[in-house]
């Protein structure tokens, strides 16, 4: 017995595939014929990025002193973002973009680069901050929204 696989389509970012295995089928006399099973998908194999960060840095900055005593600042931190489409064949960078933010500034500073700013005065020195990310697969599947909480 012999078996062939016939692909047809695509199996990444593609709306149907189909496949076929192909039997061939022996018997003692040399006598031989083919069962051909179709076999299918009626939508696309998707998976949404993946999403993940990282803290890398954390400076605390003091904007305003009274008498050696500091009175206001902002925290400044930076963050490395992982965002992956597992749409593409292999799994590549998938983009992403700041959707929301909550009691912070925060923007890309490079591919997968974050920088983000929250306030402090001497009076409220804590407090509680989020930032929203969105990945988007370029494959055309599903957005990923991924959640960075703060607390200081």
């Amino acid at each position: 017995m012999s078996c062939t696989i016939i692909f047809r389509g695509y199996f990444w970012d593609s709306w149907t595939w189909n496949d076929a295995v192909r039997f061939r089928l022996l018997d003692e006399d040399g006598n031989s014929f083919y069962i051909n099973v179709p076999i299918g998908y009626p939508g696309a194999v998707r998976r949404a990025p993946e999403m993940a960060h990282l803290l890398t840095r954390a400076d605390i900055v003091v904007r305003g002193w009274y008498n050696k005593v500091p009175l206001y600042g902002t925290i400044e931190l930076d963050y490395t973002v992982y965002s992956v489409d597992w749409n593409c064949f292999p799994p590549k960078h998938a983009p992403w973009a700041v959707v929301g933010l909550d009691n912070v500034v925060a923007w890309p500073t490079g591919n997968n680069s974050l920088h983000a700013a929250v306030g402090w005065t001497l009076l409220d020195l804590h407090g509680n901050a989020t930032i929203t990310l969105m990945g988007v697969s370029e494959a055309g599947g599903p957005v990923r929204y991924h959640d960075i909480p703060l607390s200081w």
